[in-house]
């Protein structure tokens, strides 16, 4: 299964043992296919793990190609910390129209 799939919210679980979330703030969350670039704004949900919803309008917009993906933040300290990149499939959704219920 894949990390991200097009055409259909998609909510992202974020683990990471190296910072402490809780603490840390202006916590971004980025999405890049191509042209296409996203800025998100994650939930903490605890020390080492944060959620991030991809709305439908933006999974939409994105092809069943790779994708990069990486966090930053502020650490409590000051200090300015990101992710390495990541970049991982999309998902094929079938229905050209998407899925989004209401």
């Amino acid at each position: 299964m894949s990390v991200i799939t097009q055409k259909i919210k998609n909510k992202l679980t974020i683990s990471c043992s190296e910072v402490d979330f809780t603490t840390s703030t202006d916590i971004e969350f980025y999405v890049k296919q191509g042209s296409l670039f996203f800025l998100y704004v994650p939930t903490v949900v605890d020390a080492t793990h944060m959620t991030v919803a991809i709305p439908f309008a933006d999974a939409m917009k994105l092809q069943a190609l790779p994708v990069s993906l990486q966090w930053a933040l502020t650490d409590s300290s000051g200090n300015h910390v990101s992710a390495d990149p990541v970049t991982v499939s999309v998902g094929v959704f079938l229905k050209e129209a998407g899925y989004d219920p209401v």
